[in-house]
C-alpha cells in the first residue's frame, strides 16, 4: 500500500498547545514554529514540536487539506513516525 507522509506542527507554552497546521513538507512546517533550535526533547513545556506521520496515499487523496477536521481525523489515524521538537 502507497503512504503518504505528512506533518502536524504545534506550539506549546507551559504545556499548552497551540495547533498551527498540516503540512506536506518538513520545510513548510519548520517555518511556522516559534522556535528553531532542534533538540531530542523539550523538557520545559515551552516548545515548537513537529509530528511527522503516514497515512494511505487514497485516504489522503480523497482528504480536503485544508478542511482541519478531516486532517485530525486522518493524524489520529495515521501512523507515527517521528516526533522533531524545538526550543530558543
Amino acid at each position: 500500500m502507497k503512504t503518504t507522509t505528512l506533518f502536524r506542527a504545534d506550539n506549546y507554552t507551559n504545556n499548552m498547545g497551540y495547533f498551527l497546521g498540516f503540512f506536506t513538507s518538513l520545510e513548510d512546517a519548520k517555518s511556522e514554529l516559534e522556535f528553531s533550535n532542534e533538540v531530542n526533547t523539550a523538557q520545559d513545556g515551552t516548545f515548537s514540536q513537529i509530528t511527522e506521520f503516514t497515512v494511505p496515499s487514497f485516504e489522503f487523496e480523497k482528504a480536503d487539506e485544508f478542511n482541519k477536521d478531516e486532517m485530525m481525523k486522518l493524524w489520529s489515524e495515521g501512523e507515527n513516525v517521528k516526533d522533531y521538537f524545538f526550543t530558543n
